[in-house]
C-alpha cells in the first residue's frame, strides 16, 4: 500500500534511470519478450528501495490448422471439422471474423447440417491468454442430385449390352456424328 507521496518509475534496479512520476506507467515496449521497471516510493522526501515489476509480451499462437472434408451431403446430419490438439492451446469455432461470435471451444466442431450451401467458420488458437488471428474453414453441403434416367439394352447372345444415361447417349451420338463427317 502507497501512502500519499510519489511513485517514481526507472529502466534500472540502480534507480539512476527516471522513465516517469506515476502511479501506473505504461511501457512503450512492443517486442516479444520480458521487461524490467523498477518502482521507488518518495513520502516526505524519502525514497524507498526500489521494487521490480515484470512486464512480459507473449507471442501470439500460430494459427490452427482445421482438417475437414470439402463436401458433405445434404442428406447426411453433420460435418465434423477438427485441429490437431496441441499442450496448452484451446481452440476457439466462431461464427464470424470477430471474438464475440463464439460457437464452441475444442479440438474437434460438429456442424449441424440443416440444409445446402456454403458453409464458413473461423477459427484461432489461444494460448496463455493470447489470442491468434483467425484462419478460416469452408465446405460446401452439397444438394441431392437427382437420379440419372437410364436407357437399358436388349441384345442377343454373344453380343455386348451397353447401359448408359440419356445423357451419355446423347454425347455418344454426338461423337458418333463427329467421327462420320
Amino acid at each position: 500500500l502507497f501512502r500519499s507521496g510519489t511513485v517514481t518509475w526507472y529502466s534500472d534496479a540502480n534507480a539512476s534511470n527516471a522513465l516517469a512520476k506515476t502511479i501506473c506507467y505504461s511501457s512503450s515496449e512492443s517486442y516479444v519478450g520480458e521487461y524490467s521497471y523498477y518502482a521507488t516510493q518518495t513520502v516526505d522526501g524519502c525514497e524507498s528501495e526500489p521494487t521490480v515489476a515484470t512486464y512480459t509480451i507473449v507471442a501470439l499462437p500460430l494459427v490452427p490448422v482445421v482438417v475437414t472434408e470439402k463436401y458433405s451431403c445434404d442428406y447426411d446430419s453433420e460435418h465434423v471439422l477438427s485441429v490437431a490438439a496441441q499442450l496448452g492451446k484451446t481452440v476457439a469455432w466462431y461464427s464470424s471474423a470477430d471474438t464475440a461470435s463464439l460457437l464452441a471451444q475444442g479440438n474437434e466442431f460438429v456442424h449441424q447440417i440443416t440444409q445446402s450451401g456454403s458453409v464458413v467458420y473461423f477459427v484461432r488458437q489461444i494460448e496463455n491468454g493470447c489470442v491468434s488471428n483467425y484462419v478460416t474453414s469452408s465446405f460446401s453441403i452439397v444438394a441431392r442430385p437427382a437420379k440419372p434416367n437410364v436407357v437399358s439394352d436388349k441384345v442377343c447372345y454373344g453380343e455386348l449390352a451397353t447401359l448408359y444415361t440419356d445423357g451419355s447417349k446423347d454425347l455418344t451420338e454426338q461423337i458418333k456424328k463427329a467421327k462420320d463427317k
